[in-house]
């Protein structure tokens, strides 16, 4: 099995570039659909959400934003259904109205 590749009882973790790939659901198992969540790095979260780090901190610290989990003492991530979430929470792009 290749090193970046590990397995364990609950599913499958790959590491590719800035993005993890976890299996938080295990009901395959049981012959239920498998849900996925991706870790994200802050290179992923900010070219998915289009804000820089410094707003992005900033929105966090006042709770307007998903808090990052700590992935090792110097790494943060942020679960991709956060981020999701996050960005359906948007109001929708603003239209102009055409004038004649």
């Amino acid at each position: 099995m290749p090193p970046e590749l590990r397995s364990n009882e609950v599913g499958i973790t790959v590491k590719c570039g800035q993005v993890l790939q976890i299996f938080v659901d295990d009901h395959e198992l049981m012959g239920e659909t498998m849900t996925q969540t991706f870790i994200l790095r802050l290179p992923a979260v900010r070219a998915r959400v289009g804000l820089g780090k410094t707003k992005l901190y900033d929105l966090v610290k006042s709770g307007e934003f998903p808090a990052p989990i700590q992935l090792s003492k110097r790494a943060v991530g942020w679960r991709s259904d956060h981020i999701d979430q996050w960005l359906k929470s948007r109001p929708p792009a603003a239209t102009r109205e055409k004038t004649a």
